[in-house]
């Protein structure tokens, strides 16, 4: 089976924290974003570093590009690293895979990162290549977690910005979808009476470690002149929304309308948690998401930002698996969902249909036009698709009540429907 996407970490065995960092990179690409009954989406990661006998003099294994449809493959450049590509021990390989890449057209990203600060040229990629930049602090043995944490974040951004690239090729061709964006944004929402804090821990660890990451705070980035609420929801409906859930952010209704509106428009939506004493009233349109429980201590800033960036490449990846499996079921016009089904989909869909204009004349038309609509709403049933696993029965039952002319089907349903 082709996987739609791997992630290839390449060193040298001189690099004695290589296994370490790509551990802490695998640990996390194994298991992205919502997670339902153990079942979970997950980019492989493989590692190359020495030959198949474990010679650990010769070259690594090669790398075979036709095991997905995308790869990334990461080279972890150090001085050593450096030292045989002048000598020659691995500059072959290098070459080899960078041709490799280069006549696939575009399907595949040769990722370099600095690990010191004179590692800033690779063979065969020597100018047009941009760097990851991870030398300062020097990589060491009591830095190493915070090296590996920041690898993953900057791995993440990349591998959701080449996938979207190589979606944006496909859709050009057919000419349906809108280009994709320069960069990933976030969208901070939060109650100002006891969230504006961890706004600016998280503002402050971006800008300091410059992410291709933009992110939007209402007190910076509002424009001046233009209709905030129509702002806010431009940017919700363009980003990747984190809610702050701290003790106020529940009750407040400017953060309730946030939420539903990162809902409406299925965005990738992370609940961090900050509840610190109680919550008089759970918002009730808060769930189905995934919620993680943070404190506002440098690492879990990271372990935030790393949160949503899984959630949001899980999304990446689903949108790209679901609408392949669409087409082939010849169901391109099915509403495929991020999350699971709830009830407040129903609510959003219903919205987006025209409103009902009753007659003020002839009444038994009006009668006849109303089984007319029912009849070709059971002909023509709306059909939503979703992640794996199959709801439950009891959801299932209380979704067809609320909206008999849906049909619901995870992706595993839908493949077992396709010719």
């Amino acid at each position: 089976m082709v996987d739609l996407v791997r992630l290839y970490l390449v060193w040298d065995r001189t690099l004695s924290l290589g296994s370490r960092l790509a551990e802490t990179v695998a640990a996390n690409f194994s298991s992205l974003g919502m997670i339902r009954d153990g079942v979970r989406l997950s980019v492989p990661v493989r590692v190359r570093f020495m030959g198949y006998d474990g010679n650990k003099t010769g070259e690594p294994r090669p790398i075979d590009l036709q095991c997905a449809s995308s790869n990334i493959i990461v080279v972890l450049n150090n001085r050593a690293l450096q030292a045989r590509v002048s000598e020659g021990s691995w500059k072959g390989y290098l070459e080899r895979l960078a041709g490799a890449v280069m006549e696939r057209g575009g399907r595949d990203l040769i990722l370099p990162v600095a690990l010191s600060a004179s590692a800033t040229r690779l063979a065969a990629y020597p100018d047009r290549a941009q760097w990851i930049d991870l030398h300062e602090p020097a990589l060491n043995t009591d830095n190493v977690a915070e090296a590996a944490g920041l690898l993953t974040v900057h791995l993440m951004i990349a591998a959701i910005q080449h996938l979207r690239r190589c979606a944006q090729k496909k859709a050009d061709e057919l000419g349906n979808r809108p280009p994709h964006p320069l960069k990933e944004k976030i969208f901070l929402s939060y109650a100002r009476s006891d969230g504006k804090h961890i706004v600016d821990l998280i503002r402050a660890f971006l800008d300091k470690h410059r992410f291709r990451l933009d992110k939007f705070l209402d007190v910076y980035d509002l424009s001046h002149g233009r209709d905030w609420r129509s702002q806010f929801e431009d940017e919700i409906a363009a980003s990747a929304f984190i809610a702050l859930y701290t003790d106020a952010y529940g009750s407040r209704p400017f953060c309730q309308w946030e939420l539903l509106t990162a809902k409406a428009h299925k965005r990738p939506i992370l609940l961090a948690s900050f509840v610190k004493a109680k919550e008089e009233r759970t918002f009730p349109y808060a769930g189905n998401l995934p919620l993680r429980v943070f404190s506002t201590s440098d690492a879990d800033v990271q372990r935030l930002v790393m949160e949503i960036l899984s959630e949001l490449l899980r999304c990446v990846i689903w949108d790209e698996m679901s609408v392949e499996a669409c087409n082939r079921s010849g169901l391109s016009d099915a509403i495929r969902l991020p999350r699971p089904p709830e009830l407040l989909d129903i609510h959003f869909l219903a919205q987006r249909q025209p409103p009902v204009r009753s007659q003020s004349r002839q009444g038994n038309l009006r009668s006849i036009r109303r089984k007319l609509s029912i009849q070709s709403r059971r002909a023509h049933q709306l059909k939503i698709i979703y992640p794996d696993p199959p709801i439950g029965d009891d959801e299932l039952q209380m979704l067809q009540r609320a909206a008999p002319h849906i049909e619901y089907w995870s992706l595993s349903e839908l493949r077992k429907r396709e010719p």
